[in-house]
């Protein structure tokens, strides 16, 4: 493993540090939502024959979560001195290496602990570590799916079951879910896509999972397509784009934010024949969310107002393509203070001109014909 993390992690990690960054403190937090430690109360309502044991399960599942945080903690750490470039080199591997040891140990100590698995394997996939991210969250999934952990006890419903046990879906969403990140980041789409789709399913009102559905079905639309994937789900390239936008909306209903709205809006332009009035009305969509967006109000003047004439311009665009010229025309005007923007706003120019000139052409042959 040593090799691995001397010569791999430190350039892999490096160009995607932001990204990585928030997806491991995502990650973490929502793992830590997921199994809450069980609590002295719930030990006090078992049968009095099992009350040490229950204790014993109490204390055990503290040290693991205190362990996993402690870990977690020396991690974020780690990743923000790597940000700041206070750390490269022999260093960063070593300290890379004592992280990767930390993990092995905490999961060899406790084999049952799932989400130092999946947390584990998170920190491999930052690396580059592909097929021992991939056994781990396969282990924790095989793990989390036996029926006795996943299920109550229905025969004895009497007998109190501890939350964690009742309810693995949401952890077991985020095992599915990193697996298909793990096995998209090596372009295995057809066996990525059955595991973000469980994810979706597993946790419909997590908007990351959501959204991460939308974003794997835009990445891998062409492949899907071309090799075949799922021709029973998916008999059309339609039938992608649908799922797609579908799981789009869902992540924008449960958690609204410019960035996803965005995303959403330029999905319709990977069809090769977009419907530009629902293009139009995801831009409009955009804006709205831009103009409550509580980060958008805390940029400089500068930053909104060249937003703000980022997303006209992407409005004017859709209002061309349905023949509302003078609509666009004044969407395009919306930019044209802009330096910054001074190319599209070119290009945009030339296909409002060509609408034009298409659309008056087609009124004076109309013209004709009336006569």
């Amino acid at each position: 493993m040593r090799a691995f993390f001397s010569t791999n992690f430190g350039s892999i990690f490096m160009g995607n540090i932001r990204a990585i960054l928030c997806i491991a403190t995502a990650l973490a937090a929502q793992i830590v939502a997921c199994r809450a430690t069980e609590t002295a109360e719930n030990a006090d309502v078992k049968p009095e024959n099992s009350a040490r044991d229950n204790a014993a399960t109490v204390a055990r599942r503290r040290t693991q979560v205190a362990r996993l945080l402690e870990i977690r903690q020396q991690q974020a750490e780690l990743y923000a001195e790597i940000s700041a470039k206070k750390i490269s080199g022999a260093e960063l591997e070593r300290r890379l290496d004592a992280m990767n040891a930390k993990y092995e140990n905490l999961c060899k100590e406790f084999p049952d602990f799932v989400e130092a698995k999946i947390l584990h394997a998170a920190f491999l996939h930052d690396g580059g570590d592909d097929d021992n991210a991939r056994e781990l969250l396969e282990d924790a999934i095989k793990t989390l799916s036996r029926d006795a952990y996943s299920k109550p006890d229905v025969e004895n419903p009497t007998q109190p079951v501890p939350d964690e046990i009742t309810d693995s879906r949401p952890l077991l969403a985020v095992a599915h879910r990193e697996l298909a990140e793990v096995l998209a980041g090596t372009g295995d789409a057809k066996n990525a896509l059955p595991h973000i789709e469980k994810a979706a399913e597993l946790a419909p009102a997590d908007a990351r999972t959501q959204l991460r559905l939308a974003e794997f079905l835009l990445e891998f639309r062409a492949q899907i397509i071309a090799e075949k994937i799922a021709p029973e789900q998916f008999p059309y390239a339609a039938s992608i784009d649908e799922q797609m936008r579908n799981a789009f909306r869902a992540s924008l209903a449960i958690e609204p934010n410019l960035e996803t709205a965005w995303r959403y809006a330029q999905s319709f332009l990977a069809a090769g024949n977009p419907d530009w009035n629902e293009v139009l009305q995801a831009w409009d969509l955009a804006k709205k969310i831009a103009a409550s967006d509580a980060a958008q109000k805390n940029s400089s003047p500068e930053e909104q107002k060249m937003l703000a004439a980022a997303l006209e311009l992407q409005r004017a665009r859709a209002l061309a393509e349905l023949g509302k010229i003078r609509e666009a025309e004044a969407a395009l005007a919306a930019a044209d203070e802009i330096p910054e923007l001074s190319r599209p706003r070119e290009e945009l120019t030339k296909i409002i001109d060509e609408k034009k000139s298409a659309k008056s052409a087609k009124n004076k042959i109309s013209a004709k014909k009336i006569k």
